[in-house]
């Protein structure tokens, strides 16, 4: 049942962080990049994950494959002085799970509920995932604020078992923090080629605190589908502070995150964004050890027709 439980936590930690993902602006650079969005458009992005999984846990080998993908609108009110008031609405989501002691599938299309103990537990997460509203305000340099959350998500997300679990991360409070940490913005002067700029964020778990120290390069134009687009590089390092006397020890023993983002400097948006992670963890939990091993890619695609 421990590792039920850890397993679970893993889950719901990937949808944060799809979340994350999803409801930002990753920073960008060229000559001086900014947000244009216009009063009245909407936008849809779609973000697709896949990851490899390897848990070594009381001398066995337990392998995982995860799928997810997610897609969002984001409809744009009123445009003041570059700033734009937006409302991210989830409007579908899907996650399969694959391992020798537990399987899961949920497909906010379908219906169905999913099967399992793991997805007894985040099954109620994902399906209060969708129809989700966020509203913020994002200025030119793609910094984020004003977060608000729907309260018919805070009120669904209330009494849930396995996210009791993960203490305030899915809190109101959790949730804003979430969408707000990532509001990663523009550097204020011009970047050329080859220019690097830096960006720190924090998240708090409930094992710890995470912090991610992204490095951004810019790498210049490319034209991608015809269309010319600002190609950013980017590197992260992860690191974990723990919390005092939480029942969960978590020790990052190796990471590398690496990603590639495209910029539409014209219409002021992001087109596409491409992460790979590879991360080796130590997880202790009730004298338990699980030594984890993930590797993951992400893909968010602006969705130019439905």
């Amino acid at each position: 049942m421990q590792f039920t439980k850890i397993r679970a936590a893993h889950s719901a930690l990937f949808v944060a962080a799809a979340i994350a993902l999803v409801t930002t602006g990753p920073v960008q650079a060229q000559t001086t990049l900014r947000w244009k969005l216009k009063d009245g458009e909407t936008l849809k992005y779609t973000t697709d994950m896949v990851q490899k999984q390897k848990d070594s846990v009381m001398g066995m080998d337990i392998e995982t494959t995860m799928t997810q993908g997610m897609g969002m609108s984001w409809k744009v009110g009123a445009v003041k002085d570059g700033k734009a008031e937006i409302t991210q609405t989830i409007d579908a989501f899907r996650q399969k799970m694959e391992s020798p002691f537990a399987q899961f599938e949920f497909d906010s299309k379908d219906g169905k509920e999913p099967e399992g103990p793991i997805g007894q537990l985040i099954g109620p997460i994902m399906k209060a995932l969708v129809g989700a509203e966020f509203t913020l305000k994002l200025d030119p340099q793609g910094e984020i604020s004003d977060v608000k959350v729907s309260q018919k998500l805070v009120d669904s997300l209330k009494g849930n078992f396995a996210l009791a679990q993960m203490g305030s991360m899915f809190s109101e409070d959790g949730l804003k923090n979430m969408v707000q940490q990532g509001g990663q913005g523009f550097p204020k002067e011009s970047v050329e080629k080859g220019k690097s700029w830096s960006k720190s964020v924090e998240l708090k778990m409930p094992f710890g605190t995470m912090k991610m120290d992204n490095t951004f390069t810019y790498e210049g134009a490319e034209t991608k589908d015809d269309v010319k687009l600002e190609k950013i590089a980017m590197k992260a390092k992860i690191s974990i502070e723990p919390a005092e006397n939480s029942p969960i020890e978590l020790k990052i023993k190796s990471g590398d995150v690496a990603g590639t983002i495209y910029f539409d400097n014209v219409a002021g948006r992001i087109r596409l964004s491409e992460t790979k992670q590879s991360m080796v963890m130590e997880i202790t939990a009730m004298g338990q050890v699980i030594e984890t091993a993930v590797d993951q890619t992400m893909t968010m695609k602006l969705v130019e027709k439905e």
